[in-house]
């Protein structure tokens, strides 16, 4: 096969993969994005970004008094679980949720562009943190 025969059907793969995958409601959407910001006082704004990686987008000021901004992502991934968006039964049922720390005025600077602004991620299923 050729190379970009395989990548077609591996993002075919992923799709179908991911098109059953229970996506949280706006309630519980508007639930957390208001958790995020009133229970964090680090986060000035929350957004939720269902085309993303990274769904759950978390704008700071970029300076970090609480140490690593991937392990705040890390943290942060513990509210999903606290308003039941993620548990341990729907784990492998849910899409994916990923929380992504940026700084707020690179936010702005590039027009919107989450990873440019980016201080650091998480995984929240596996809570697996990045740089990115």
């Amino acid at each position: 096969m050729s190379n970009k025969l395989i990548l077609i059907l591996v993002v075919f793969i992923y799709s179908c993969s991911q098109e059953n995958k229970m996506e949280p409601t706006a309630e519980q959407i508007s639930t957390t994005l208001n958790k995020f910001e009133s229970d964090n006082g680090e986060v000035l704004k929350a957004i939720y970004n269902n085309d993303g990686v990274f769904n759950w987008v978390l704008a700071v000021n970029g300076i970090s008094s609480t140490g690593s901004w991937k392990g705040y992502a890390s943290a942060m991934c513990n509210t999903l679980y606290e308003v039941n968006i993620l548990n341990s039964s729907n784990k492998d049922t849910a899409i994916e949720h990923g929380v992504r720390i940026v700084d707020a005025r690179k936010l702005i600077d590039s027009n919107g562009n989450f990873r440019e602004a980016s201080l650091g991620s998480a995984d929240c299923k596996t809570f697996q943190m990045n740089d990115i």
